[in-house]
This record gives C-alpha cells, structure tokens and sequence, in this order.
C-alpha cells in the first residue's frame, strides 16, 4: 500500500506541489533528521563568523529602517573588523561530508515516505551510513563538477571585459564603476546558465547514490540520461530555474527579517536564529524536490522501473 503522494509521472508544477506537501505534512522527522548535524554545524560557523555576521545584520537592518541607505548597501556591509576567512572556510569544508550524509539520510526517508512505508529516524541513517561510500563520492564529484563548472564559465566570460579593459588602460584610461558592471552583466547570466545545466545533475547523481547505493560516476551516467536525453532537457532546465528562482526568494526573505528583528530587538541573535532557521526548512524542501524529481525522471527513463508507477500510470491512461 502506498501513500497518496504516489509516483505516476509528474509536470514540473506537480513536483513542486508533491515535494512541498511532502514536506509539509513530515516537517518534524525530516527536521529532525537533516537537523541532527545541520543545527551544530550551522551554529558553530554562525560562531566563528559572529563579528561579520552581526555587521551584516546591522547594515541590513539600517536599509529596512530608511530604505533610501540601499544605494550605499555595499559601503554598509563592509566591516571595520572583518575577520580571516580561512577558519569560517575550513569548517564549510570539514562540515562538508557530514552534511552530506544527513541529507542522504533525509533522501531515503522520503523516499520511502513517497512509497508509503513508516519514516524511522535511526533507519534512515543506518541505511546512508551502509552506502557511505556512494554517498561521500557523488559529494565529491558533485562539487568538483560544480566547481569546475564555474571557474571555466566564469573564466570564458571574463575574457572579453579583461582584454577591454586592458586595451583601455594601455591608452592610460582608468576604470570606472559602469566599466565594472559590465563584468557583472557577463558573469551574472553566465553562471546562472551553469547553475540552470547543473543542479538537476548533480541532485539526480547525487540522490541516485544515495537511494540506489551505485558508484559515483554510473550515478552520473544515469542522471545524464535522466536530465539531458532528448525530450527531458526542457524538464530539467525548468526545474534548475525553479531552484535559483526559490533561493533568491529565501535569500531575499531571511534577508529582510533578519534585518527586521536586528531594528526591532537591536540584537543580533534573534537574526542568527531566525536565518539558520529559514536555511534549515529550505534544505529539508531542496531535499524533498531532489527526490520527487529524481523518482519521476527514473520513471520516465525506466532506468530503474517502479512497478507501482507502472501501475499508477496504466490506471491514469
């Protein structure tokens, strides 16, 4: 017996409507899971990045009081104690793995959600820590591809502002700031096009290992075929814009409150809190559309075909 979330084939609208019901209706398990080392690793960077963050909270604070001081946001974020990045840098990357395996964890608990089976907190981790080693791999694939995805675009698109600007400063001209947006208007689209190709990728090779336990780069082999056969680009590019549309709406969002509370509290912790929050319910959703998506283009594919689907998709036609 399955739940009513089901697995027949999806739209793009209908992925997004199942993954934020999924999300929704199992909000405390799935917190509780992701949370278990999203929390302290979250609150140990917050630590280590205390001065700069709370600069931060107050400058944005600053703009929601006299929204007029936006045009001088990036004087007003600049701290006069800025802190050494490595330390904040180190702990992302250590934290980096960890993290990883409570979103595996995460995945296959909604996994079996989707397929009606009982949720277990302390099952969901045994079964990503037995497939570790899938796990750490397509984590490490996944941002080396990433990685070396934007530093390549970001480099091809730089070339035509640098080669101008340097043509202008061999005739002694100096840079101006519309010269510098210029760069920003080539690299902005750019990377978002990067971002639009990969994160479908690299969620589907990413939960393919965590869900199936397959080696890393036959995750990938199948996530290519999942994401970028002909006929399922449009699919995936839509959902990619769909991802970078949300995560400017979440950014915008803990922006603004937390700028709010550091008006309304002139304190800082409250902001703290309240971001670590949003980011934390944005990763329990991110995960959750990963795997709605993830199952529906495996159905399509028949990579790995579900008999329940098969099911569920005669019974619609």
């Amino acid at each position: 017996m399955h739940s009513g979330y089901g697995t027949r084939l999806l739209s793009i609208g209908e992925i997004i409507d199942r993954a934020v019901h999924l999300t929704i209706a199992n909000l405390l398990p799935l917190a509780a899971i992701i949370g278990l080392v999203d929390v302290p690793v979250r609150a140990i960077a917050d630590w280590l990045d205390r001065d700069d963050l709370s600069h931060y909270f107050g400058a944005v604070g600053k703009i929601v009081a006299d929204p007029r001081m936006f045009t001088s946001y990036f004087t007003l974020i600049q701290s006069p104690h800025s802190q050494s990045p490595w330390n904040t840098l180190l702990w992302v990357l250590a934290s980096f793995l960890p993290l990883s395996l409570a979103v595996a964890a995460a995945s296959i608990a909604s996994e079996k959600i989707l397929l009606g089976e009982r949720l277990k907190v302390g099952a969901a981790y045994s079964s990503a820590i037995r497939r570790l080693g899938p796990v750490i791999g397509a984590s490490i694939l996944t941002f080396a591809m990433f990685t070396v995805a934007f530093v390549v675009v970001g480099v091809a698109a730089s070339v035509p502002w640098i080669v101008w600007v340097t043509i202008l400063a061999s005739g002694g001209q100096t840079i101006t700031s519309s010269q510098t947006v210029v760069l920003f208007a080539l690299l902005i689209p750019s990377l978002a096009a990067v971002a639009v190709w990969m994160i479908p990728l690299t969620n589907c090779t990413f939960t393919g290992a965590a869900l199936n336990a397959v080696r890393p780069f036959r995750a990938l082999r199948e996530a290519w075929t999942m994401t970028m056969s002909r006929g399922l680009r449009g699919r995936s590019f839509a959902l990619g814009g769909a991802l970078i549309a949300i995560t400017v709406v979440e950014v915008f969002i803990s922006t603004a409150l937390c700028g709010v509370l550091s008006v309304v509290t002139h304190s800082s912790w409250l902001s703290f809190v309240a971001r670590d929050l949003i980011s934390l319910l944005a990763l329990i959703f991110f995960t959750a559309l990963a795997v709605v998506f993830y199952l529906d283009a495996r159905n399509r594919t028949g990579i790995i075909q579900d008999p329940l689907a098969e099911r569920e998709n005669s019974q619609a036609q």
